[in-house]
């Protein structure tokens, strides 16, 4: 199992399966709502490129986050909420690692700071750039940038 899940997560397209099923299994007690990630699946997580899997992760949360506020359907806004809240803690399960901290300070700088000032704070113009690209195209609100920049606050 555990060469599989490697195997899973070493390309994108793996990644986002995987994201798929770990973050919108049915029910409030599947693995992704456990405090802790199950060995053999950490393992395999800390093997991975984890530089594309923390940009993968902050996007599954900049979504779930926005789709909250965005679905008129009360069963869907909450089944996002709860895929939001399964992003956040699978964040939260990597705080202190460089690639996730980049990111979420990115995303963070992109939503609070003033436009002109955002690459003079974290000294991070590619990434912030990234994140904005993501987040104009998407042509989220008001409220949802901010709903977004507040899940990501909780994290650092």
């Amino acid at each position: 199992l555990s060469e599989l899940l490697k195997a899973q997560l070493s390309h994108l397209d793996g990644m986002r399966g995987f994201f798929t099923v770990y973050l919108t299994g049915e029910g409030l007690q599947t693995v992704a709502d456990k405090e802790r990630m199950p060995g053999i699946l950490l393992d395999a997580v800390k093997m991975s490129n984890f530089e594309s899997l923390a940009s993968m992760a902050c996007m599954n949360l900049i979504i779930a986050t926005a789709m909250t506020s965005a679905h008129q359907d009360e069963t869907l806004a909450a089944n996002s909420a709860i895929v939001a809240k399964r992003a956040k803690r699978l964040l939260s399960l990597f705080k202190g690692s460089a690639h996730i901290e980049r990111n979420c300070i990115a995303i963070l700088v992109l939503l609070t700071v003033p436009e002109n000032a955002t690459h003079a704070v974290t000294g991070e113009k590619e990434l912030v750039d990234f994140w904005a690209c993501v987040v104009d195209q998407m042509g989220y609100t008001t409220k949802q940038r901010s709903d977004i920049a507040n899940s990501f606050l909780d994290i650092l």
